[in-house]
């Protein structure tokens, strides 16, 4: 009985430990489905914030740089498991529904979608969101 109050325990304290925060506050925790990740985001985030936070994740906590293409693999939806706050799931490993996916541009809409599944930003393209978030911090005295 001990070690299932002991296994409850450290998976209790591991949960939270698995949560990455990125430079603008969001927060990113990988999702119940294996490959995706999801933005938690804070209330008047928009998409730029969101993108931005799936880029650091990709790049810090699972290593993909530069040209490596992240994914739209969940629109943007009211997630029950955290507190009925906005999700945002993302991959950078596709399947094939999701690997031929919209990109800025296409159909003349440079737009930053949330809800178009398979749109995709280089982990550079979207890790440029954050410059000006990154260009506020370093200019504070």
């Amino acid at each position: 009985m001990r070690s299932v109050f002991l296994a409850a325990g450290f998976a209790l304290v591991a949960a939270p430990l698995a949560a990455f925060t990125a430079v603008n506050g969001e927060r990113v925790v990988p999702s119940p489905v294996r490959g995706i990740y999801e933005v938690v985001s804070r209330a008047g985030a928009g998409p730029r914030q969101i993108w931005c936070a799936a880029s650091q994740y990709a790049d810090q906590v699972l290593g993909a740089r530069g040209t490596t293409r992240i994914y739209l693999a969940v629109a943007t939806e009211r997630a029950a498991r955290h507190g009925g706050r906005r999700t945002t799931g993302f991959t950078i490993t596709p399947d094939t529904s999701l690997a031929d996916g919209p990109r800025p541009g296409d159909d003349g809409d440079y737009s930053v979608s949330l809800d178009r599944l398979g749109y995709n930003l280089s982990v550079s393209h979207a890790g440029m969101f954050c410059d000006s978030i990154l260009k506020e911090l370093l200019d504070r005295p």
